[in-house]
């Protein structure tokens, strides 16, 4: 069954995708955050690709925070502009912890881009993510069994290259 729009203003979507260099990626929407059709054009591909990442595939490698992610925990702000408690490390563990799971697994991880950047009216649907989470050890497409290969390669960004975009547009 397909993802309607409904659904996907009110959810916050996990999707995967390929890049051209065959480095997958993790994406959040926040319902915010658009998702590609080829996505959206299934929901239980969308759950087993989902499963499989969150509940099959075990950490293999170190995450690190994407330098703009970084940026945005160390300006970390609660309600009328109070500065977050927490020092820069603290605030990261705990606002990028998902992102750093996914990239523990060798994902490179995006969220819809008003997650770093509260400064323009949030409008739907986002079709600008930006990179949180970088894996050091990067999975490949062909590093996974067949079946999620099959699932993945449905949704390839073949203008994107995650180990070096900061940002990542979906049309």
């Amino acid at each position: 069954m397909a993802i309607s729009e409904t659904d996907e203003e009110v959810t916050d979507y996990d999707w995967f995708a390929v890049d051209k260099e065959g480095r997958v990626g993790h994406f959040t929407t926040g319902g915010i955050g658009k998702l590609p059709r080829t996505v959206a054009a299934s929901s239980d591909d969308l759950q087993f690709i989902t499963d499989f990442f969150r509940n099959t595939l075990p950490p293999s490698t170190e995450a690190r925070l994407a330098p703009k992610a970084r940026e945005a925990a160390n300006n970390v702000k609660w309600r009328k502009g109070w500065t977050c408690p927490m020092d820069a490390e603290a605030a990261a563990a705990h606002c990028f912890q998902d992102f750093m799971q996914m990239a523990s697994r060798g994902l490179y991880s995006f969220d819809h881009s008003y997650a770093l950047d509260c400064t323009h009216p949030r409008t739907r649907p986002c079709p600008l993510y930006y990179r949180i989470a970088i894996p050091s050890n990067p999975l490949h497409v062909t590093d996974l069994p067949m079946n999620v290969q099959t699932t993945l390669t449905r949704t390839v960004l073949a203008g994107a290259a995650f180990s070096q975009d900061d940002e990542v547009h979906v049309e």
